[in-house]
């Protein structure tokens, strides 16, 4: 076993709302991204692999010691490249990747289950569109480090195209992450930044709802929810325009 790490930031709450939930997977994170045009499904499959062992909090193994939660990564493992799917013979191919996913996240996908806590997927549903599923433990990545990993591992695609070297990792080491954490809960900064909130969080109006059901208290199930949204020519021009000046990729 490597360094012992504690939990930090919103991960003690998360493994305490695992433990207390009767559903297998509500903190497990997932998405999928469509991919439209000529895809090398062989070779985003080798960037996945690569690009997931980049991070190593990809990596994480979690264990609990008298009321003591404590996390390691495990320097041993390794990914290999994900499962690719090729459903075009289905009669409904998108809704077949649907069940795919589905199935995937109706597993027992806590913490400590010994499944994996990070999983991708490919699925082919026509000659030029895929479907890139992604999965992980809510311990393991949040909000920022989701869409991080994916920007890396499409960047190594994309490099790997043109006969480029592999990018290297931008992620920082977790053990880093927790020593920054800690210093911060040591420091004035702390105290200040809590006041702060804690005024703002009483100045907060009750909230609005245009349900007059109350909020359950937790998700009802892992079903997959997807909004879309169309945008005039001239305004997704913009957006464009502004994504390529910041080297973001819509």
């Amino acid at each position: 076993m490597t360094q012992r790490l504690p939990l930090v930031a919103a991960q003690p709450g998360i493994w305490m709302a695992e433990k207390l939930s009767d559903l297998p997977s509500a903190w497990s994170v997932a998405h999928y991204v469509e991919l439209n045009g000529e895809l090398d499904a062989a070779l985003l499959a080798k960037a996945v692999a690569v690009g997931m062992q980049q991070a190593d909090t990809l990596r994480m193994r979690f264990t609990e010691e008298n009321g003591e939660v404590w996390q390691w990564i495990d320097p041993e493992h390794t990914f290999g490249e994900p499962p690719i799917a090729d459903l075009r013979d289905q009669p409904d191919p998108h809704h077949a990747a649907l069940a795919l996913m589905q199935a995937d996240l109706r597993q027992n996908l806590r913490a400590d289950s010994g499944k994996p806590l990070a999983f991708h997927q490919l699925i082919r549903i026509d000659d030029t569109r895929w479907y890139w599923y992604q999965r992980y433990h809510h311990l393991l990545v949040d909000g920022f480090s989701f869409p991080a990993i994916t920007r890396q591992i499409a960047a190594i695609y994309h490099a790997w195209q043109s006969d480029a070297p592999t990018p290297e990792s931008p992620f920082t080491p977790f053990a880093d992450v927790v020593e920054e954490y800690q210093r911060y809960r040591q420091s004035e900064a702390w105290q200040r930044d809590g006041a702060f909130w804690a005024q703002q969080r009483r100045e907060l109006p009750p909230p609005a709802s245009i349900s007059a059901a109350p909020l359950p208290g937790r998700s009802a199930s892992a079903g997959i929810l997807r909004m879309k949204l169309s945008a005039p020519a001239g305004r997704f021009a913009n957006w464009r325009r502004t994504c390529l000046r910041y080297r973001e990729r819509i």
